[in-house]
């Protein structure tokens, strides 16, 4: 689009089932000139036909692999075609509010800071209950007993769940220490700086990867309350589909949270504190909730329904070992 200074970037999450509703909430919500850029990794049919058609209507660059891809994957597949000074990185199962991409831009174009994080909400009603609205995050260091222990402190200003419209003080515009990569706005020098995102950081963790590569090279991110989004894909969200499910357990698979910790850990060099000792120890609990739980909830008495949810997490966890095996084997990505 003639004289747009941003880049619309929509990458995959987990799901597809919103990608009609967040397209959809884009292009009539968005309120400043824009161009975009579609990353679409094998969806099932009926969307890949759909986000074509939509294309050639809207006339948007549809970038389609045909596998499965993970985020910083499909978000860097769009870096090298951004030609805008800034580019906004969307999910696919993000709502948007009006004026959240003229509100983050004004952001950035009013302090010059690097990244513009917006209030990112959850569930329904959307537009309402916080998710992120501002945060501190750095790496500390504390000596015990002679060894240097590394660990990333983060806190969160406001809880999850609240309503952003009743926070007192209210949500203002200013410095933050981490972004979420629900919604954020980037400038593209930066990104070119930071040379994208890291392909070793495959699942959990990418905000955190994200923000302290940008803090590295001196970027200041911002919180703009102006702009609000939801991501749907939260604990109100539909069921998963049958033909969703083989994405998501790949997504959420314990080799791809593994590896993105282990390498996380590594190029930051962090002690295994216990944030990290617990996110080891819970790899996996979103297949539980979102692919087991919902098979067995009417199963009764309740202590059979238990007895039932730890015998298929077992199972699903032998199988989910190998789903991501085959996957590496074929496409080259989550091997150890």
């Amino acid at each position: 689009m003639a004289n747009a200074l941003v880049t619309i970037v929509v990458t995959p999450r987990d799901r597809f089932c919103f990608i009609e509703e967040n397209l959809e909430t884009i292009f009539k919500k968005s309120d400043v000139p824009f161009e975009m850029i579609y990353i679409d990794g094998g969806s099932p049919d009926q969307f890949r036909d759909y986000l074509v058609k939509k294309s050639a209507e809207k006339k948007f660059k549809l970038i389609r692999v045909e596998h499965y891809l993970s985020p910083n994957q499909a978000r860097n597949l769009a870096v090298k075609h951004i030609k805008t000074p800034f580019a906004a990185f969307v999910e696919n199962d993000v709502s948007v509010a009006d004026g959240w991409l003229s509100g983050m831009l004004s952001c950035a174009q009013d302090t010059g800071c690097a990244v513009v994080c917006p209030i990112t909400c959850q569930d329904k009603p959307i537009h309402e209950n916080i998710h992120y609205a501002g945060g501190e995050m750095e790496i500390k260091e504390e000596n015990k007993n002679g060894i240097v222990h590394r660990f990333i402190k983060e806190t969160k200003y406001h809880r999850q769940g609240s309503k952003h419209f009743e926070a007192n003080p209210p949500i203002r515009r200013g410095k933050i220490g981490f972004t979420e990569v629900h919604a954020f706005l980037v400038r593209t020098d930066i990104l070119n700086k930071i040379s994208g995102f890291d392909e070793g950081v495959m699942s959990t963790r990418d905000h955190v990867d994200f923000s302290l590569n940008v803090k590295k090279v001196g970027g200041e991110i911002y919180m703009e309350p102006k702009a609000i989004v939801t991501f749907m894909g939260h604990f109100t969200a539909p069921p998963l589909e049958s033909w969703e499910e083989e994405y998501y357990r790949l997504r959420w698979s314990d080799t791809w949270e593994y590896n993105s910790l282990t390498h996380l850990s590594k190029k930051w060099n962090l002690t295994e504190d216990r944030d990290l000792k617990k996110r080891f120890n819970n790899l996996g609990w979103r297949r539980r909730v979102f692919v087991i739980k919902p098979k067995i909830r009417n199963v009764k008495p309740r202590v059979v329904r238990r007895l039932l949810e730890e015998i298929m997490v077992r199972l699903e966890k032998m199988e989910n070992k190998k789903l991501a095996k085959d996957f590496a084997a074929k496409y080259g990505q989550g091997k150890k």
